[in-house]
């Protein structure tokens, strides 16, 4: 199963559940999923393809628990 199947199922079966925590804003997995597809449709609208890979951090707090797989990412984006 892909990332988008994942969410979109998880916003379906489990949209009032916490999906992101950071601090204490807490984020459902339905408003994730809406939040993604606002940005998704935003990209598209500037003419990016569903192809092409697209990142953008502003800053990664330290706390956040997906903060270090950002990095890494990031990281090996920037070798590419």
């Amino acid at each position: 199963m892909d990332c988008r199947s994942l969410m979109r199922r998880s916003a379906r079966y489990f949209a009032e559940k916490t999906a992101i925590v950071h601090g204490e804003r807490r984020l459902s997995f339905a408003a994730a999923w809406t939040r993604g597809l606002r940005l998704a449709n935003a990209l598209l609208a500037l003419g990016y393809s569903d192809k092409e890979a697209v990142a953008a951090v502003k800053k990664v707090p330290e706390g956040l628990a997906v903060g270090d797989a950002i990095r890494q990412a990031l990281k090996l984006l920037a070798k590419v």
